[in-house]
């Protein structure tokens, strides 16, 4: 199945659009998460504000800008946002953030007042000492589950819950697994997509792939799709990003190591700001008409990228030029090729197949004509070589279109979600060095203090062999 998504906020001659509520809620759990849902409004703001670098010319008072802006929040005027972390840096990165600081309500700004340690367990099961033998409620879920259930409350339609964290740490992991199977409890009918970003290979903590194979097992049995980066190949896919950006008889390619962490979330943020944005029509540009199935809709990244159940995981790639970049289209193509042949991900995939692809485009509405004209339906044939996917029932592209203000920005940016083998390379991983950890008994007790005993890492493995397996029979 395979999905190209063009997206322009505004019609040509300047027509007026219909914005489209947000209808999720989204939720950013430990240091990871706020980071980069941080970075994900952001760039999502960024968008809309359409700031052109050259000038230094902001559209922040036009009434467009205020309408699409407005198109972000709740009926309140804020953010359908949840933050919670063990520290008060969320809180800070919002509050320091410019305009973005006044949309985040006080009250779902949840700081604990102590760590999950980097246990899976401990963020999952809460302290039992405090709960008592046989507890099994977590207060601080009950407030975030309680603060969900507000901002559903507030919005105009609740089509489903956006969950920002990591597969390693101790609140992203734990928590964020408890989370998950919450909402799919109280919400069985309500979309439940996870962005989880997975550490580095080399370790970032001795307990890293307990947590991973434990929160796997969980987002393949209570999410509905889960979009995995990989750090290593965030890292890699930034640096050949920056790389590609750098102007003509510029030094060479710089290092990885000249990657900020900001750089990195940013990456992340602008490539989930693509697929999450609100979906904008006009109806005076009548050759995309198609647009309008689009309205109200964030969630065509689940159903087009993961039609089947049992394969939920989806590797992203994202590629853009420079606000004042006039990068071709064919360049552009080429770019996000470019990154993900280099990416750690794809790195050894001589056999990967792909079930399904979604992809998306975003430009302004004056590069729209360019794009029609063949290049949509170029970048799905090179999309279909490159990520070895063949579907004798290919559905046409889905074209709906959403951008900055016409003729004011060149920005141009392509994302695509991948389906595929490829997540073999990286689950595979984390069951061979767990199963060497399980083996000699190291860390158990760090777990079953709190609850998690040998029989849940039986489980879990299980559940991530499965995902393996069925992942390996694509044809």
């Amino acid at each position: 199945m395979f999905a190209f998504s063009l997206r322009p906020s505004v019609g040509l001659n300047g027509a007026k659009l219909n914005a489209a509520r947000m209808s999720a809620v989204f939720v950013q759990i430990g240091q990871c998460g706020n980071q980069v849902g941080h970075s994900f409004w952001s760039e999502s703001v960024d968008i809309l504000h359409c700031e052109n670098k050259k000038t230094g010319t902001k559209h922040g008072k036009n009434p467009s800008y205020s309408e699409r802006l407005n198109s972000l929040l709740t009926n309140s005027g804020k953010l359908p946002l949840i933050l919670l972390d063990s520290e008060a840096k969320p809180a800070t990165l919002f509050r320091t953030s410019g305009d973005l600081g006044h949309f985040v309500r006080e009250e779902n700004v949840i700081i604990e007042k102590t760590g999950r340690g980097g246990n899976w367990a401990f963020g999952y099961c809460g302290d039992r000492k405090v709960l008592g033998k046989g507890g099994d409620r977590n207060e601080l879920l009950d407030l975030v589950i309680g603060r969900h259930r507000r901002e559903l409350e507030r919005s105009e339609h609740f089509t489903g819950t956006v969950v920002f964290h990591s597969l390693a740490g101790g609140t992203g992991s734990g928590l964020g697994s408890r989370l998950v199977e919450e909402l799919r409890s109280e919400h069985p009918k309500s979309f439940l997509l996870s962005v989880a970003v997975a550490p580095h290979s080399l370790g970032e903590s001795p307990l890293q792939h307990y947590n991973a194979l434990l929160t796997l097992s969980h987002l393949q049995q209570f999410a509905d799709g889960v979009v995995l980066f990989q750090n290593d190949s965030v890292l890699e896919d930034t640096s050949n990003l920056k790389t590609s950006l750098q102007k003509p008889g510029a030094s060479k390619a710089q290092p990885p190591s000249s990657v900020s962490l900001a750089d990195m979330n940013s990456y992340i943020g602008g490539c989930m700001a693509n697929a999450l944005m609100p979906i904008y029509t006009s109806s005076m540009h009548s050759r995309i008409s198609c647009s309008a199935k689009f309205e109200h809709r964030l969630w065509d990244l689940i159903s087009t990228g993961c039609p089947d159940s049992k394969m939920k995981f989806l590797t992203p790639v994202y590629a853009h030029n420079s606000l004042s970049g006039r990068a071709s289209w064919d360049k552009l193509a080429t770019r996000l090729k470019h990154t993900s042949s280099m990416s750690p991900a794809f790195a050894g995939c001589k056999r990967m197949h792909t079930s399904s692809l979604f992809a998306m485009a975003r430009m302004s509405s004056d590069s729209m004509v360019d794009f029609d004209r063949g290049v949509s339906a170029k970048l799905k044939l090179d999309f279909q070589k490159h990520f070895n996917f063949s579907d004798d029932k290919l559905k046409s592209p889905y074209l709906c279109l959403q951008s900055p203000e016409p003729n004011f920005s060149q920005r141009k940016s392509v994302s695509a979600f991948c389906n595929s083998s490829i997540v073999c390379g990286f689950v595979g991983d984390v069951l061979q060095k767990s199963k060497v950890k399980l083996d000699s008994g190291a860390y158990l007790h760090w777990y079953s203090r709190y609850g998690c005993h040998a029989e849940d890492f039986g489980a879990a493995t299980e559940t991530c062999r499965g995902v393996l397996e069925r992942y390996m029979q694509i044809p």
